[in-house]
């Protein structure tokens, strides 16, 4: 204020004499813009690969060709092989990319709307015809509706999160042990693998679309690799390193909130068919022995939520016809899975569902000695 005023009485006695009360003062100020959030990524151009001359390459190395190795020599050598195959046929090219974020409460409904909004701008000023003005300011009226409850449902869906401890129970296990998984096929592999979603991570040596058109030639060492490790009842560590990347629990979430963040793991894709391999003979071995719990419906084949809700409908529906009060108690365990007691689950899996010996050693060597590493953007722990 002292500043100006002191400027305005320069001007006005400048000369002495004033040309009217109301005078323009011009500045000149130097705003600097935000500068632009970048990021380099790392790509390959897998359009271009020729699968034929890939496969090729793969039949003629002779590391995917012996069997022979150690578990842990066969797993190094398939990945360094496949990678360096990959990199002759589609070498990893980087980019820089500007990054652009949305508000957190931009949900991908309103992407749409406002995408639908600017269609019918342009049709509205190529036509000029009053059907097409009316059907612009119907969809405008309709984004900035959405908009608002879009904001409304963001900041009133903040609530907090409460974890529960598990509850345990004894149970003892009469029937067949389980004491050692049985050798997988070439066939059984391969209808796991051509059944499993093609995902990958940085963790895969190829992508699994490029595994998946050359099975019949990786078929034979990824099923050699999972029959070693369930007749040595050993995961290797480098089945068990884990890429963590933080993803938002539901659209919608403050990203600012660190609760809000669900930490999904990658594996490689062969844990995965490990994973899959040992867990069809682990439902074999619980259907058997009718292990499952009758009010399961979930990680269970012809169960679901829909068969979970059938079940609470009867059960109220039922008790209501008898003259009963329903009172419905609803829990639910946040991050259920991260605070099991392995040493309790051990205990469970071996005196209340029989399984033992080897294949209990393979569990065993499952949950141990596993590794993760934190990744964010391109920033990894």
């Amino acid at each position: 204020m002292t500043l100006f005023t002191g400027l305005l009485w320069s001007i006005i006695t400048g000369n002495g004499n004033a040309a009217g009360d109301h005078l323009a003062i011009k500045a000149y100020l130097q705003v600097a813009k935000p500068p632009k959030e970048r990021k380099t990524v790392t790509f390959r151009r897998m359009k271009k690969l020729e699968i034929e001359k890939f496969r090729t390459d793969l039949d003629s190395s002779p590391v995917l060709s012996d069997k022979t190795d150690s578990l842990k020599n066969l797993i190094t050598d398939y990945d360094h092989e496949l990678r360096a195959v990959l990199n002759k046929h589609v070498p990893e090219e980087t980019r820089t990319i500007t990054l652009r974020p949305n508000t957190p409460w931009y949900m991908e409904d309103l992407r749409t709307a406002k995408r639908e909004k600017r269609r019918a701008e342009r049709q509205m000023r190529k036509s000029n015809l009053t059907v097409h003005r009316q059907i612009f300011r119907d969809t405008s009226i309709q984004v900035t509706r959405l908009i608002l409850e879009t904001k409304k449902k963001y900041y009133s869906d903040k609530i907090d999160e409460t974890s529960m401890d598990v509850l345990r129970a004894d149970i003892r296990f009469e029937g067949k042990s389980l004491e050692c998984f049985t050798s997988a096929s070439e066939a059984e592999v391969r209808k796991i693998i051509m059944a499993s979603p093609s995902k990958s991570c940085e963790l895969d040596p190829i992508p699994t679309s490029v595994l998946k058109s050359c099975v019949d030639s990786l078929l034979p060492t990824i099923t050699t690799i999972i029959n070693k490790s369930l007749s040595e009842s050993t995961v290797p560590t480098s089945l068990k390193n884990a890429v963590v990347r933080p993803l938002l629990k539901k659209q919608g979430l403050d990203k600012e909130v660190l609760k809000n963040y669900r930490p999904v793991s990658n594996l490689p894709f062969i844990s995965k068919i490990l994973e899959n391999v040992v867990n069809s003979r682990l439902e074999d071995h619980l259907q058997s022995n009718h292990l499952h719990d009758r009010q399961q419906s979930a990680y269970r084949v012809y169960h679901s939520t829909e068969t979970a809700l059938l079940r609470v409908h009867h059960d109220i529906t039922s008790a209501l016809d008898k003259g009963s009060s329903v009172v419905l108690l609803m829990l639910d365990l946040s991050a259920a899975f991260d605070v099991i007691d392995h040493n309790v689950l051990i205990n469970r899996l071996e005196f209340s569902f029989g399984i033992t010996g080897a294949a209990l050693s393979w569990i065993r060597s499952y949950l141990s000695d596993r590794h993760q590493r934190i990744v964010i953007g391109s920033s990894e722990s």
